[in-house]
């Protein structure tokens, strides 16, 4: 399975795009006599740079216990902005003006 894009943006019903998953990831980089071999963990599982699932075997000790000591979490505030127009009527003139939506409630005010 390929590795999954971090946020995961969806059209709800209003036309608005609104985060549907979030796929926490954290990367390394395996040195070793052979080169560097990057490993990926997304969602559990460790993969390759390629999005192929590792053995638990060819993930190095020092990886996992960071996993288990760290857990990768995301909070709401993490999801990418986009986009809106303000639907507020001033007077019967529409604002429209484009907003963040990470600025969208303060606008409103």
């Amino acid at each position: 399975m390929p590795i999954e894009p971090v946020h995961v943006v969806e059209v709800a019903r209003d036309g608005q795009p609104r985060l549907a998953r979030v796929n926490p990831l954290r990367r390394w980089v395996k040195g070793g006599e052979g080169g560097h071999e990057p490993i990926v963990w997304q969602n559990g599982r460790f993969l390759d740079d390629g999005g192929r699932e590792l053995p638990l075997a060819a993930v190095p000790q020092y990886i996992r216990d960071d996993v288990a000591r760290h857990v990768p979490t995301h909070t709401p505030e993490t999801a990418p902005a986009y986009l809106r127009a303000c639907p507020v009527v001033v007077n019967g003139v529409p604002c429209d003006r484009p907003v963040l939506s990470t600025e969208f409630e303060a606008h409103l005010v």
